[in-house]
């Protein structure tokens, strides 16, 4: 493709407006990972993970997730032999 075609396919918007390439970037994992730069486990989640590693040692903290669709998805608390995975919204 030519440079100018390059340049085009950056700049094409989509219906609402967005940027197509930016649009599937998010989609395919830079959300995900734009959110891992921004938020740390939170207490709740760091205390909830020591019970958790307490029996499962094998236990994952901000775990990815890639989904048939190719996507990605992060779990807060994830055992992957197990295939399951725990999300904390905090107390309550």
């Amino acid at each position: 493709m030519s440079k100018e075609g390059n340049k085009k396919a950056q700049q094409t918007l989509n219906e609402n407006g967005h940027h197509e390439r930016s649009r599937l970037r998010m989609k395919n994992g830079g959300a995900a990972k734009a959110m891992m730069a921004i938020q740390l486990p939170s207490a709740f989640q760091k205390e909830v993970f020591a019970q958790v590693q307490d029996v499962y040692p094998e236990a994952k903290i901000e775990y990815y997730i890639h989904t048939e669709a190719d996507r990605v998805k992060v779990v807060d608390i994830c055992i992957p032999a197990k295939k399951l995975a725990i999300e904390c919204d905090g107390y309550y």
